[in-house]
């Protein structure tokens, strides 16, 4: 059903949404297609939470998911949280994407996705209109309590791993962990390392820290999203998920290098020497919806 209402999104948000909820027309992306949040719950909740996807577009699972956590806002309305969601950040390059794929597309397909910009390490630049949408959106807000950026770690990897930060990481971690492993359907590794290589410290199981602003990171932190949200609000927690694409514990024991080969080979062969358990789209917008009401549901509790 998420499928459906993502290649009809505008329609969903318009004649559903719209109904039940605030819906914001943020703007245009530079193609002219339609940039929208949805905003559910009392504007004077104790806590907000804001939730973005699609920042890269290759990433299918992260829109999917804030579908679902639309769908189920409105049939359970929010007392204690206001939610903010951003369904879409970047609609043409999704457009695209999903028009080369089937509604149940292999793992090879999701990692030889093209059109992808990189929309979370420009956001505080003018480079993308979307960003400076988003940012005016944001903007209006007097607090952020809790802010989430839904990705994928768009490769095979051998668990689950989650980045965290703000102000309440070091307390929320443990819980944070303890909720998802109880909210998993089923058993899966939790990484004590990033097969990313972008954070070096780990929290709790499958918890990493953030690296902070300025940090000799491989990656540019200063420009994103998260840098904004941290500079500008002072969170309580950041939350990034990056739920691989299917579950490989052989690799446990590889290198970055090794795991980053086995997932070029899958991608131009089909297939790797190594066997994986794909993840369904489905279930990749599963494990970053039980993330993210992990992290409410600690916050709610601290």
């Amino acid at each position: 059903m998420e499928w459906q209402t993502l290649l009809d999104l505008d329609s969903f948000l318009h004649h559903q949404v719209a109904q039940h909820a605030q819906l914001n027309l943020l703007g245009h992306s530079s193609e002219g297609r339609l940039l929208s949040a949805v905003q559910i719950g009392s504007p004077t909740a104790s806590l907000t939470i804001v939730v973005i996807a699609g920042f890269h577009a290759t990433e299918i699972a992260g829109p999917l998911a804030a579908i679902r956590l639309i769908q189920h806002l409105l049939n359970y309305p929010p007392k204690q949280h206001r939610f903010a969601i951003v369904p879409v950040a970047d609609p043409d390059r999704l457009s695209r994407n999903l028009a080369a794929l089937g509604a149940n597309p292999t793992t090879p397909d999701l990692l030889n996705l093209g059109a992808v910009e990189d929309l979370e390490g420009a956001f505080t630049t003018s480079t993308y209109a979307e960003c400076q949408h988003i940012r005016s959106w944001l903007e209006q807000f007097e607090q952020i309590d809790g802010y989430y950026s839904l990705h994928t770690a768009h490769r095979v990897a051998p668990g689950l791993f989650f980045y965290l930060g703000g102000k309440a990481m070091s307390v929320v971690s443990n819980p944070i962990a303890e909720h998802l492993m109880s909210m998993l359907s089923m058993p899966i590794p939790m990484l004590a390392y990033d097969p990313t290589g972008f954070a070096t410290t780990v929290l709790a199981p499958g918890i990493l820290a953030l690296p902070s602003i300025g940090s000799s990171s491989e990656r540019v932190m200063s420009e994103s999203s998260l840098a904004f949200v941290l500079e500008r609000f002072n969170p309580q927690m950041i939350g990034v998920t990056e739920v691989p694409l299917g579950l490989c514990s052989e690799l446990g024991a590889a290198s970055l290098a090794e795991i980053e080969n086995y997932n070029r080979v899958l991608a131009q062969r089909g297939k790797a020497a190594l066997p994986y358990q794909p993840f369904t789209l489905t279930m990749q917008s599963e494990l970053i919806l039980s993330f993210v009401w992990a992290g409410v549901q600690s916050l709610s509790s601290d």
